[in-house]
């Protein structure tokens, strides 16, 4: 006897902006050798713009607050590098030459 096929998969719902644009990453505030207390444990939450690498970093009790945070500035600093262009780049090929010219 022939068994049926498995059971199709629901395809995977689309990836928002905000899941194709940035990466998240959480750390928690606790010791390497595990858990030292019941309850929540406060967190750094990164927030990366991977198209420019601009990144914001937020620390809280609540990692959803974190999060909010981190976003927040990371977005607004995403923002201001759309509106801002450096009119003077040959000033930091000096600087890192040594020479401030």
């Amino acid at each position: 006897m022939i068994s049926p096929p498995p059971a199709s998969r629901p395809p995977m719902p689309a990836l928002t902006e905000m899941e194709r644009e940035y990466r998240i990453d959480l750390i928690e505030d606790r010791p390497l050798s595990g858990m030292w207390h019941c309850g929540p444990n406060a967190a750094w939450v990164e927030v990366t713009h991977l198209p420019t690498m601009i990144s914001a970093r937020a620390f809280d009790q609540s990692h959803h607050h974190a999060k909010q945070a981190a976003q927040a500035c990371c977005e607004m600093m995403v923002e201001q590098s759309r509106l801002l262009k450096c009119q003077f780049p040959e000033r930091l090929a000096a600087a890192h030459a040594g020479g401030e010219g």
